[in-house]
């Protein structure tokens, strides 16, 4: 007969016990500690130095940063991001698209996105938004700055909704020209209309 020891919290840092629920691509740093029943959404990951309290969930693409402290029963939404240095009292709700900081949580400020490249111009389309980026502006670090909350550059470039009306249409682009002329891009309508570089 097998000696099985149960895994704890209490144990080096790095090991996941057996009772631990993980999803696909799912990255857990090796010096975090894993409490009891935790589970991990799929592409989910843990910050180094962190320390995971028993029956926590996270859901897909949930993320926390460095040194982060979650309680008993922290639940995290699905894109949720904790940022470094954060402790989450036990039995915490957090909804999907929370960034939470050391100051409080921002909703809708997380998630994922869609960018494409039209006529020099990248348009980022993400549940906080729609956001206008001339294409030797771009950097895929962008996006994930203003997501961690690292940095606020991409809200200067945020556009409205897109049109219903025409007379939507003309004030999305007057929006969008002004807009874009604050962060100095170039706007091209889908017609192909220059409404002219930025200042």
């Amino acid at each position: 007969m097998f000696n099985i020891l149960k895994r704890t919290r209490a144990q080096a840092a790095g090991r996941i016990p057996a009772s631990v629920k993980t999803g696909q691509w799912t990255k857990v740093h090796p010096t975090t500690l894993i409490g009891e029943r935790v589970r991990l959404g799929n592409w989910s990951s843990v910050g180094p130095g962190s320390d995971i309290a028993e029956d926590c969930i996270f859901g897909d693409w949930a993320r926390t940063g460095r040194r982060v402290t979650l309680g008993r029963g922290v639940r995290l939404g699905s894109h949720t991001i904790i940022q470094d240095d954060v402790s989450v009292p036990a039995g915490t709700v957090f909804e999907d698209h929370d960034l939470v900081t050391p100051d409080g949580v921002i909703a809708n400020r997380t998630g994922g996105s869609i960018t494409s490249l039209f006529d020099g111009i990248y348009q980022i389309t993400t549940v906080s938004g729609v956001y206008l980026v001339r294409e030797e502006a771009y950097d895929r670090s962008l996006l994930e700055d203003f997501q961690w909350g690292r940095s606020d550059d991409l809200e200067d470039c945020r556009v409205p909704r897109l049109p219903a009306t025409q007379e939507e249409r003309e004030m999305m682009l007057r929006d969008a020209e002004a807009a874009c002329r604050r962060a100095r891009f170039r706007v091209v309508t889908p017609e192909g209309d220059d409404l002219g570089p930025g200042l």
